[in-house]
């Protein structure tokens, strides 16, 4: 899942993001993204994504070792 998402991250710099939609338990808020921030929101994304990657990673290897 966070290797999908790490590949729709890369379409969408390609593209260029232009909003970013933030979910919460009871709240959506869309907030638009000006051209010189987009780099930073990027990189802060796909650093989010590679830690979830690799929690997924460890998560898998720990559930092989329990079987």
């Amino acid at each position: 899942m966070a290797r999908a998402q790490q590949h729709q991250l890369f379409a969408s710099e390609l593209e260029s993001i232009v909003v970013i939609t933030l979910h919460s338990t009871t709240q959506t808020l869309t907030v638009a993204v000006e051209r010189p921030d987009e780099t930073q929101v990027v990189d802060t994304l796909r650093e989010a994504l590679c830690y979830r990657r690799q929690a997924l990673k460890t998560e898998a290897r720990q559930l092989r070792q329990d079987y």
